[in-house]
C-alpha cells in the first residue's frame, strides 16, 4: 500500500470521487445483503408456521374415511391427491433449506486492511492522495467478492419464492379435489376436472422451470462478467503498480 507520494499520476478530483463511489457501492452492497437477509428471515419462519399447519391439513385428511373411499371409489383422484400433497411438502421443504442456506454465514468482505492502512499513513512518503488511490483499488476487489455473494442469495431467494408459490398452487388443487370428490359421487363426472388441474399442475411447473433456469442462466453471466472484470483490474493493478 506504498506510495510515492503520488496516485500514480490520477487528478485528486478524479482519486476522491473513485474512492467515495467505492464506499457508496460497498455500502449498497452492505444494505442489499441485509435486506435479503431480513426477507429471508421473514420467509423462514412464515414457511415454518405454514408448513406446520399443511402438515396437519395433510396428516387430517390421510387419516381419514375419506382417504380411503377416494382409493376405493376414484383411483385418479387419489393418486392426483397424493401428488398434491407431496408437492406442496417438497415445495415447502426446498423453500425452508433455502432460505437456512441464505442465512448461513458466508463470507462478506468489510473493507480494506485497516493494520496496512495506518502502518503506510504513519510514513510521511505518502500523501492523502496516494492512500486513497490505494485504498480504493484495495476495495474494489472486495467490492466485486461482495457483488457475487449478493448475487447468489438474492438468487436463492427468488427459487425459494418460486417454490413458495408452486406449493400455494398445488395447495389450491388439493383443497379442489378434497372438496369436488366430497360432493361429486359420480367418479366419472370428476375426470374432467383431475385432467384440468393436471394440465394446470404441469402447466405451472413447467413456468416455474423455465423461469428457474433463466433466473440462473442471468446469475451465471452476471458472475462470470464480474469475475472477468475483476481479473481485468488486478491484471491491470500488475501493469501499472509492479
Amino acid at each position: 500500500m506504498e506510495g510515492n507520494g503520488e496516485a500514480d499520476g490520477m487528478p485528486h478530483e478524479s482519486v476522491e470521487f473513485l474512492l467515495q463511489e467505492t464506499i457508496r457501492q460497498h455500502e449498497d452492497l452492505l444494505a442489499s445483503k441485509d435486506s435479503v437477509d431480513t426477507r429471508a428471515s421473514f420467509m423462514l419462519g412464515l414457511l415454518g408456521v405454514i408448513l406446520t399447519i399443511f402438515a396437519g391439513l395433510f396428516v387430517s385428511f390421510w387419516t381419514s374415511p375419506s382417504a380411503v373411499q377416494l382409493s376405493n371409489t376414484d383411483l385418479f383422484g387419489w393418486w392426483l391427491t397424493l401428488l398434491s400433497t407431496t408437492g406442496v411438502v417438497v415445495a415447502l421443504t426446498l423453500a425452508l433449506t433455502l432460505e437456512i442456506w441464505i442465512l448461513l454465514p458466508k463470507t462478506f468482505a468489510a473493507g480494506v486492511d485497516l493494520f496496512a492502512v495506518y502502518k503506510a499513513a504513519s510514513d510521511e512518503a505518502n500523501d492523502s492522495d496516494s492512500l486513497k488511490d490505494a485504498t480504493a483499488s484495495a476495495m474494489i476487489p472486495s467490492v466485486s467478492e461482495n457483488l457475487v455473494t449478493y448475487l447468489g442469495n438474492s438468487l436463492l431467494y427468488q427459487i425459494g419464492s418460486i417454490l413458495t408459490a408452486i406449493a400455494v398452487v398445488l395447495l389450491a388443487e388439493f383443497l379442489t379435489i378434497v372438496v369436488t370428490s366430497s360432493f361429486a359421487s359420480d367418479s366419472i363426472s370428476r375426470v374432467p376436472m383431475w385432467i384440468a388441474l393436471s394440465l394446470i399442475a404441469v402447466g405451472i411447473l413447467i413456468f416455474a422451470g423455465w423461469k428457474s433456469r433463466r433466473i440462473i442462466r442471468v446469475y451465471r453471466k452476471a458472475v462470470e462478467e464480474e469475475k472477468q472484470a475483476r481479473a481485468d483490474f488486478e491484471r491491470f493493478l500488475t501493469t501499472h503498480n509492479p
